[in-house]
């Protein structure tokens, strides 16, 4: 602001017509600030990124032979509803907090975790270790986590808040697992779910870190 002030200070000052356009460009140039993001773009952003990791991830499985359009709309109920659980979550973390609001997240939650075992049926036994599937979870989710923890520092930092956006982006993760694995309903249950859950572990930690750069509710 001292800038502009000297600016605007100085146009009292008889100056060449130069001087005056040159002094009015950086007025102008001042003032021009881009407005700030808000929390409704940044849920948004949050939710884009991480379909966007998810679609990556489809393409360059189906590339690779390793996916089969059959079973892209075979498990098109479980994506949509993984979908709608990730965008959901993000927006309930992300937005002005009321009551009930954290809860109703949570809720949302607990239901498409629950829903993922329930629709996996018996599955096909595979030579794969278990464990790929969690850390597949995990390394795709990386990235939408590192921008879910960024978009956090914006407001008040709780660890329920937190752990709800890492549930948000913890879906992108649970959206591979429907693509890449057709093993049973226990599989899903111990190895799918536990990446999903420490996800919002992990999340919920990290904000114990982070410095907000407000403290708007």
């Amino acid at each position: 602001m001292a800038k502009l002030d000297d600016l605007l200070s100085s146009a009292s000052k008889p100056t060449g017509h130069g001087s005056d356009e040159r002094m009015r460009a950086a007025v102008f140039a001042e003032l021009e600030v881009p407005p700030a993001r808000g929390w409704r773009g940044d849920v948004v952003l949050v939710i884009a990124v991480c379909w966007l990791a998810f679609v990556l991830a489809a393409v360059v499985m189906l590339a690779a032979g390793q996916l089969q359009p059959a079973l892209l709309m075979s498990r098109a109920l479980p994506l949509t509803g993984l979908l709608f659980v990730g965008a959901f979550c993000a927006f309930t973390a992300l937005a002005p907090r009321r009551p009930g609001q954290l809860l109703a997240g949570f809720g949302v939650a607990a239901v498409g975790l629950l829903g993922l075992v329930l629709v996996r049926g018996e599955g096909q036994v595979s030579a794969t270790a278990p464990w790929v599937c969690t850390l597949s979870h995990l390394g795709l989710a990386a990235g939408p986590m590192v921008l879910a923890m960024v978009v956090l520092k914006k407001s008040a930092i709780h660890p329920a808040r937190a752990a709800l956006l890492g549930l948000g982006v913890g879906a992108t993760g649970a959206m591979l697992g429907e693509l890449a694995c057709e093993q049973s309903w226990a599989h899903v249950a111990v190895w799918h779910l536990a990446a999903w859950a420490g996800l919002a572990a992990i999340a919920s930690v990290l904000s114990r870190r982070l410095v907000p750069r407000s403290f708007a509710p």
